[in-house]
């Protein structure tokens, strides 16, 4: 079933992430999605490299700290944990999604 509310849907797709599930998280993304990470747009074609490489080099891990939701837009501010140099590293985050339909249509 597809879940349509879209709070659940970003809590999904953060949980997938961070769970290593690349297929579960593409699967909350829609096809024509725009992912913007830092400075870089990430194309809809770039997804599973993009996403796979940051899965399997930097193992990032989200804790939601607060989710605001405003009709299809869904502001989030996290905890993520990576591995970089080979230290686990912890950042303070925020991303602000859009979700139509059950599917993430644009984040950053």
């Amino acid at each position: 079933m597809v879940q349509r509310d879209p709070g659940a849907v970003v809590r999904a797709h953060l949980d997938a992430f961070s769970a290593g599930d690349l297929q579960g998280m593409l699967a909350t993304l829609a096809p024509t999605a725009h992912f913007v990470s830092g400075a870089t747009l990430v194309a809809p074609a770039e997804f599973p490299e993009f996403f796979g490489w940051a899965i399997r080099e930097i193992s990032p891990a989200m804790q939601i700290d607060n989710l605001l939701v405003d009709c299809d837009q869904v502001a989030c501010e996290f905890s993520e944990s990576i591995t970089l140099d080979g230290k686990r590293k912890h950042l303070r985050r925020a991303a602000f999604y859009r979700v139509r339909d059950g599917l993430i249509t644009s984040a950053k």
